[in-house]
């Protein structure tokens, strides 16, 4: 295994497994949403949530991104881009808390809805003070660094979100707790970068980090539209009780495949930036990732078919949650195309060229309107569930389309690495459901469900990936999680 490889490998299991405190947390918050708070409650949340959403990607100049992919850049290039996101924040944060009344009346909010959008313009100064020198752990791989610089924070702000939640049951907790974590990684980015950030300006500097992430920009945006248009869109329509249902379903089951997924993603573009000048390794290096990306996916997908009603029968005290795991179901798929999706972003980034990601996912948005509108006529909840994952499903095929241009694999061995896992997905599916059928009892149904899915997927996943398929890329689960532990002893 060569040096790249094991630094990889090494920093994907640091990443993921330093990460789970945070994820849990953050998934156990979302539970305790569904006991201690209302549809129509955690609604006002999502809506808010939206609304900030909206000003943040719209202005954010993706400079950490840029610093990640410029990996010989100096010290000088990220006092400058540190420089630009302190302005941004100072100019957002009192914006927002001005027009919060405002935007609130807009969207047929009230002033719990505007106090939610005062405390959240704290989170563009709480976050764009971050040292951004911390991004050399980045380009390095050191991944442990990365890790207590971006995730302990979150941990004591879900910490605080939970304890609030609790004695209030008011959704504003949420947004503390949020805040306080953006503040506490910032925090941490200056006890630990090797170096104190500076405000510099360099016009030269900033032109040139501007026609790379211009096209970020405007991605960002597109991206954002179409992961957060159909939450305006179901209160538009169905109003804040059912966007508190469809929100909360939806941040379940992308939290079920992107808690292992996210991790990865910030391994993976430093190092494919590593091999970017080599074909061949690029090749081989790019059909790993998307094996990886696509066995994940596929197995917790099927693993969490069959456990969706159970969820909010346990947890969910006000009846209305109950047609939250309908939701739920439909969402897999959207979500295991997500995840796919993500691997060749990381690749089309790597060779500079995210003005692709614009243009497909600038296709996406225009169609997506039309498309929710023609989905809810169709079959309310579940018509919008399948009207954005049939338009995530075309990005998917205009993705492997555009990736085969940086690769020797022809669109045939990019499909069959996608596809591999399905036999491995159908199998998991089956035993899910022969598992949950022994027992009634929602709780030991989900145990029995989960347990016996992954166990099945696993086996005839591993089967497969000693299938004598020299043309075939395979991850294999165990010789990953092999290296990853050979690796750490070694080091």
């Amino acid at each position: 295994m060569s040096e790249l490889q094991r630094k990889v490998v090494l920093g994907g299991a640091i990443k993921t497994l330093g990460g789970v405190p945070s994820q849990l947390l953050g998934v156990l918050l979302s539970l305790l949403c569904v006991r201690w708070l209302s549809p129509e409650l955690y609604g006002r949340y999502s809506l808010a949530v939206a609304i900030y959403g909206v000003l943040d990607v719209f202005t954010n100049p993706a400079v950490h991104t840029y610093l990640i992919r410029k990996r010989n850049c100096g010290n000088r290039a990220i006092d400058v881009s540190f420089t630009i996101s302190v302005g941004r924040c100072l100019v957002l944060t009192p914006i927002l808390f001005a027009i919060a009344p405002r935007l609130s009346t807009a969207f047929n909010g009230d002033e719990q809805l505007a106090a939610m959008l005062r405390v959240l313009s704290l989170s563009f100064l709480a976050a764009g003070l971050r040292n951004l020198h911390y991004v050399r752990f980045h380009q390095q791989l050191r991944m442990a660094r990365v890790v207590v610089v971006e995730s302990f924070g979150m941990i004591g702000g879900n910490l605080v979100a939970i304890g609030l939640l609790y004695l209030s049951r008011d959704p504003l907790a949420l947004i503390v707790g949020n805040v306080l974590g953006h503040g506490l990684n910032s925090a941490l980015s200056w006890m630990l970068a090797p170096r104190r950030a500076r405000l510099v300006f360099d016009r030269a500097e900033a032109r040139e980090m501007w026609q790379f992430s211009r096209y970020l920009v405007a991605n960002s945006f597109i991206i954002y539209g179409l992961h957060n248009l159909d939450d305006l869109m179901v209160a538009h329509l169905a109003g804040t009780a059912a966007l508190g249902v469809y929100a909360m379903s939806y941040n379940m089951v992308n939290s079920a495949v992107m808690f292992v997924l996210r991790p990865l993603h910030t391994v993976v573009l430093p190092a494919l930036s590593e091999v970017r000048d080599d074909k061949p390794r690029l090749d081989r290096a790019t059909r790993k990732v998307l094996s990886t990306f696509a066995t994940i996916s596929w197995m917790i997908c099927a693993s969490a078919w069959f456990v969706a009603e159970d969820i909010f029968a346990l947890l969910g005290e006000d009846d209305a949650w109950l047609q939250g795991g309908i939701v739920f179901r439909a969402l897999l798929p959207f979500v295991l195309i997500r995840g796919i999706n993500g691997a060749l972003g990381q690749l089309i980034l790597t060779m500079g060229r995210p003005q692709l990601l614009t243009m497909i996912s600038g296709v996406q948005l225009a169609l997506l309107i039309p498309c929710i509108y023609l989905g809810w006529w169709w079959g309310g909840f579940l018509g919008v569930v399948v009207a954005i994952t049939a338009l995530n499903g075309g990005a998917l095929v205009a993705l492997t389309v555009v990736v085969r241009r940086f690769l020797t694999s022809g669109l045939v061995g990019l499909w069959t690495t996608i596809l591999f896992p399905v036999p491995a997905a159908v199998a998991a599916a089956g035993a899910g459901q022969f598992a949950g059928s022994w027992s009634a009892e929602p709780l030991v149904r989900f145990a029995l469900v989960l347990l016996g899915a992954t166990v099945v997927f696993t086996a005839v996943w591993e089967l497969l990936c000693r299938l004598p398929l020299p043309s075939v890329a395979r991850a294999s689960l165990v010789q990953l999680v092999r290296q990853a532990r050979q690796q750490s002893a070694s080091t």
